[in-house]
């Protein structure tokens, strides 16, 4: 039941920053700074919180991820109304890393369900 909830806990993640990297491309900055805060948050509690499912490796890429949308969100707060072109490449290129650091984290741990389900 628990890697049932650490799966939804990424699952939202996944859905939050799908919305954040939306956000951004539409220069949407109140709302991309509020997301990003949403998955700091998120990202800070879950390898804790359910660090008895995660192995290390996974941990760290969970805080990993958690520390570059950090970065987005601190930089997203200070922002004036538009992002420059810059900025906004790079805020989704960490927005696309992040994705395919948790959606991997997310597949592990549906994998592990599903042996569970099968044995």
């Amino acid at each position: 039941m628990t890697l049932l909830t650490v799966a939804d806990e990424l699952q939202i993640a996944c859905q939050r920053l799908d919305q954040l990297l939306d956000f951004v491309k539409q220069d949407r900055i109140p709302e991309a700074a509020l997301r990003a805060q949403e998955l700091v948050t998120v990202l800070s509690e879950v390898p804790y919180r359910r660090g008895a499912h995660l192995d290390e490796t996974r941990q760290s890429e969970l805080l990993n991820a958690r520390t570059q949308l950090q970065e987005i969100h601190v930089a997203l707060a200070s922002s004036r109304k538009t992002l420059t072109t810059d900025e906004k490449r790079t805020f989704i290129e960490i927005c696309l890393s992040v994705d395919e650091s948790l959606r991997k984290n997310l597949g592990i741990i549906k994998g592990e369900i599903d042996r569970g389900a099968k044995q």
